[in-house]
This record gives C-alpha cells, structure tokens and sequence, in this order.
C-alpha cells in the first residue's frame, strides 16, 4: 500500500466525519447557550435567532435538518418568555406587517386550487405562518433594545464565522451556487452570497451611533467586496450615508451626495437595461460591475404574471416562472407572481405601514425597515418561511410602529388638573 493510497484514505475519512463532526460541535454549543441563558434571557434570543438562520446555512457545512432548526428556534425564544413570565400579547398582532401577513395567507389557501404545486403552497402558507407565530413570541419576550442587540450580536457571529471560513475552508465557502452564478463570490456560512451579505447591512444598520456604525462599516466593506451584492451596498448607502455624515458641514453632505449619485445612477441605469450574463466573477468586477443577473428570473416573473393573472402559479411556486428553476429576485414580483394580481393586497398593504412610518419621527427600527425595503426590490424574501430576513423585516416594522406611538405620547403635553374651589 502506497502512501498516496494511505493518506487519500485519511482525507476522505476526515471528509466523511465532518458532518458529524460539525453537528456534535454545534448540539454542544446550543447546550452552552441553553446554559447561559437561563441567567441571562438575551442569550436565548441570540440562539433562537441563530437556529432561524441556519435555515439559510451552507449545505456544505451544516446539515439541512430546516424543521429541527426552525423549532429548536422557536424553543429557545419561548424560554425566554417563560422565564420571564411573558404571555404572548394579542395586540402586537395587528401592529406592523401581521396583517399584510394574514391577509397574504388567506389568499394563497383561496387561490390553492389554481396553484401549480398545491402541496408546497400549502407547506408555504404553514411556514408563514409559523415564522408569524416565531416573530410573535419574539415581539413578546423581549423589549426593542434586547432585540436590537441580539440581532446585531446574531449578524456578528455570522459575518465572522464565514470570514474564518473563507480562509480556513475556501472550497465550501466561496461560490459553488445553484447555477453557478456566483463563481469566487463569498458565501461562508450561507448558502447564498446575498444571505452574507443582507446579514452584515443588517448588523450596519443596527447599530447604536454614528460612531459604532462607521467602526461597523470596516468588516463590512470587506464581505461586501467578497460577496460582490450590490443590493446591499446601494441599501446601505441610502439608508445609513446620511446617519453617518450627520456631524459634517452641509457643504461636505452635498458634496457626498452628488459624487454617490454620480456613481449609482448611470449604475443602476446599465443594471436594469442590461441582459442577463454569465457567471458573475468578482476578480475583475466586484460591486461595480455592470451585468444584469436579474434578467431571467425579472423576465420570467412577468411572463408568470401575464399567463396567470388570478391565482398566479401558487404560493412557493414563483422558481416554477423559468425553466431554470431562478427564484424570483424581488420582494414586489414575488407575491404578484405566485398570487397573481391579488397579490398586490399584501404589498401595498406593507407599503402602507412604510408611508406611514416615513410622515412619524425616526427610529432605529425604522431605519432597519428602510434597508429592507430598498434590498427587497432586488430580492425575493419577502411571504418566505425559511428566511430569517423576512423575520427580521417583521420585527422591523413592528417594533418601529410601536416605538413611534411611544414617541408620540412622550411628546404629548401634560395638562396640569385644575384645582376645584371649595364650596362657599
């Protein structure tokens, strides 16, 4: 037996002990975090937010076991609301997207007859649903700031676990996505560059001050880059240029706005009126590249709409609006495609609780709601089960409608009571 044949053996040994290997790893760390967080409730939602993630996980990493990780998720939230004694309060369900969320439900089971796979439709409708009762118990056991902290502490344990593995573990961490439209583009942890990506504008996005959120933009500027996700970086700019710039003189703001829009303009303009490319390679092209690779699945989803205008192809069905199986990349298209045209009731029902929050004073949250508002034009998360960004879009508009009301009774003048005069 030759050495080659001997160590060739070792190495596929390895390779077949690492699922297992990862798994144990990782029952370990949630028994720790179990542990933990029973002294301090903050840890459990930093862990149920993390088992929601691993939903979007590298396959190649961490096995696929989506229903496990959803309910352990939801396990470790509902401690937090038991220990501290929290019931689930029925009025958070009519605040926020939940209604949008509900009514989109409804029309996915009345239109189930038309839908082109009735079984996913229905698998569909109970993870929303499911993720609607995830957000609930969330929105119950945990103030604002709580959850503004573990969703930025969760986004950070991503963004530098898939650094490492961009170095340590290259072949599973870099490109190798459906269709190979992401040759050498960063995945790490995820399972898509853009999942990376949208997690780390998040943990930008939540940050506390302008300081800590220019501090947040150096480990951020270097996934972007590896991801090469122009939505993200285009979101951030909108959302988090004027928060970061607010110290500067006027004179510098104005500057900084006409060289951004000097940039993204003539950007976005050769995106949308490109055609679709090959493999995106983010060697030579990075953020600044010019290619359209919404083509198909933009293209596909309005023929979906026109062949379908009632009923659309069902809910979870919009990958069936192409032959190659492309999800639809937009959280505008996708219910329209799948519901057909009353599709357009839940989203501008959640455009509704956007116009409003615009006309209230700001807020954290909804600065967060803005982020992914503008990233969902460009992705199709929006009514998917499986997506802790469509969790964190939930949680977003919800706290940011009640810390607004907050705001406004704070605000509201006192009125001194009048003392009554004694009777004569």
């Amino acid at each position: 037996m030759t050495l080659d044949v001997v160590m060739s053996g070792g190495v596929l040994g390895l390779e077949s002990l690492a699922g297992p290997l990862v798994a144990l790893f990782a029952v370990g760390i949630a028994l720790l975090l179990l542990i933990l967080g029973l002294a301090d409730q903050r840890i459990l939602l930093v862990t149920g937010f993390l088992f929601y993630s691993a939903q979007m996980f590298n396959a190649a990493v961490l096995p696929q076991f989506t229903m496990l990780y959803a309910l352990l998720a939801f396990v470790y939230v509902g401690m937090a609301a038991m220990i501290r004694g929290r019931m689930p309060r029925f009025d958070l369900l009519t605040t926020g997207i939940f209604p949008a969320i509900f009514v989109w439900a409804a029309l996915a089971l009345l239109l189930m007859s038309r839908s082109a796979d009735a079984a996913n439709t229905l698998s569909t409708v109970a993870l929303v649903i499911y993720l609607a009762g995830f957000c609930w118990v969330v929105l119950s056991a945990a103030d604002a700031e709580e959850i503004r902290w573990a969703l930025r502490v969760c986004m950070g344990l991503i963004m530098g676990v898939s650094v490492i593995m961009v170095y340590v573990m290259p072949e599973a961490a870099i490109g190798g996505y459906q269709l190979d439209i992401v040759a050498n583009r960063w995945r790490g942890l995820t399972q898509n560059p853009n999942g990376l990506s949208t997690f780390t504008g998040i943990f930008v996005v939540l940050a506390v001050t302008p300081a800590t959120a220019v501090r947040s933009l150096v480990p951020a500027v270097i996934i972007l880059l590896g991801t090469a996700s122009r939505s993200v970086a285009l979101a951030l700019g909108v959302v988090m240029g004027p928060q970061v710039l607010r110290g500067a003189s006027r004179a510098a703001q104005r500057v900084v706005l006409i060289l951004a829009l000097l940039v993204a303009v003539p950007l976005v303009y050769s995106v949308l009126t490109a055609e679709d490319t090959g493999p995106v390679d983010i060697s030579n092209q990075a953020l600044i590249r010019t290619d359209n690779t919404r083509d198909k699945s933009w293209s596909g989803a309005i023929d979906a709409i026109t062949a379908n205008p009632i009923g659309g192809l069902g809910a979870g069905n919009d990958q069936l609006s192409t032959e190659e199986a492309i999800p639809v990349s937009s959280s505008v298209l996708r219910p329209v495609t799948e519901l057909g045209y009353p599709g357009l009731i839940p989203v501008v029902m959640v455009a509704f609780v956007g116009i409003r929050a615009a006309r209230r004073g700001p807020t954290p949250f909804r600065t967060l709601f803005g982020f992914m508002v503008i990233h969902g034009v460009f992705e199709g998360w929006i009514f998917a089960g499986g997506s802790m960004l469509f969790v964190v879009f939930v949680l977003a508009a919800t706290l940011m409608e009640l810390e607004q009301k907050r705001l406004r009774r704070q605000s509201q003048p006192v009125l001194a009571v009048q003392p009554v005069p004694a009777a004569v």
